[in-house]
């Protein structure tokens, strides 16, 4: 197998480029959007790209992209939404091999410690012991309802088909069915809108408080981190937000507010942006080249090639697979692209 990448990345027809898309390194109870790689599988695929690639800062991929420069053997390696686990767990490890990395930071979660919206949904509807049977609660402007028939109450059964269950599957059971109904309702709502469903969800609960497993860095933690010159940093909004769904005024606060934030943090310049959801339109883009952005990556499954747009940059969203596997997934798209 490993032969058989070899000699396809010798062949290419044209150049073509890896960026790895990371968000967690650790392992959770349920994992519904499969962003968590668990530490012992984050080491074996960094044994496996070490091996095989020429692993460059993303600012080196994307300037050999700008100059025509670009190795078929690069590879870059991302992280997204700047998780606490990213500085406790992803960093030893990328430090022991000595491997770049660019880590995206949504600046508003990082200055108030606050749970992503959809950690705390995901806590709040898939692990709460028992749940009232009805729900009615306004989302924006749409007033969302449901009625449970049997699974209000936790049991092993549910349980179990929770923690087996992903997004790209159809739910199994009526909790999977509220929780992924009330992901997109919530998503495109502004910042405080997505807070206020939250507090009259926990309060719908019985639930005073979810557990902070899933916070992201500190200031302190990614001022540390960036001080490792493997690591650089870049933007990912102030609030996580769906930006093609909302107006000029709330994109520009969203792109400028958070590169001045990180700027003013770390006191160097911020060139990178990262896409929340892989979300954007042409006011984004705008936006982004207007603030002083040079590159912008996308949530785009697929290889970057010579001819890319360095405001589109497609990344390989990673798996919690071991080393074969892993090989065997960058085999498939080496294949498949040429």
């Amino acid at each position: 197998m490993f032969t058989k990448l070899k000699n396809g990345l010798k062949n290419w027809g044209r150049k073509r480029a890896l960026i790895l898309m990371y968000h967690q390194i650790c392992t959770r109870v349920t994992d519904p959007w499969q962003l968590a790689v668990s530490p012992e599988c984050f080491e074996a695929q960094l044994n496996y790209v070490t091996k095989n690639f020429d692993i460059v800062p993303l600012e080196k991929l994307t300037n050999c992209l700008n100059t025509g420069k670009l190795s078929s053997k690069m590879l870059s390696i991302t992280f997204d939404d700047g998780f606490t686990d990213n500085y406790i767990n992803a960093r030893p490890i990328l430090e022991s091999y000595k491997v770049p990395a660019t880590f995206y930071i949504t600046t508003n979660a990082m200055e108030s410690g606050r749970l992503y919206w959809w950690d705390e949904l995901e806590l709040l509807i898939l692990q709460t012991a028992q749940l009232p049977k009805t729900l009615q609660l306004k989302a924006g402007a749409e007033t969302f309802k449901f009625s449970f028939t049997t699974d209000h109450i936790l049991d092993a059964p549910v349980v179990g088909q929770i923690r087996e269950w992903n997004a790209g599957m159809m739910p199994s059971n009526e909790r999977l069915s509220l929780f992924l109904s009330l992901w997109k309702s919530i998503q495109p709502l502004p910042f405080q809108l997505q807070q206020e469903v939250l507090a009259e969800l926990r309060s719908w609960a019985g639930v005073d408080h979810v557990d902070k497993s899933h916070t992201v860095m500190t200031r302190d933690q990614l001022v540390k981190l960036s001080r490792n010159s493997l690591f650089s940093v870049g933007a990912h909004t102030v609030n996580h937000s769906l930006l093609a769904a909302h107006d000029v005024h709330v994109q520009a606060f969203e792109v400028q507010e958070s590169k001045r934030t990180l700027e003013g943090l770390l006191g160097r310049e911020i060139t990178g942006f990262s896409y929340p959801y892989g979300n954007y339109n042409d006011i984004t883009r705008i936006l982004l080249r207007n603030a002083g952005f040079q590159s912008a990556v996308s949530t785009e499954n697929r290889m970057l090639n010579s001819t890319e747009d360095l405001f589109a940059l497609p990344r390989v969203q990673v798996k919690n697979t071991y080393e074969k596997e892993f090989a065997n997934h960058l085999q498939q798209l080496v294949h498949y692209e040429n």
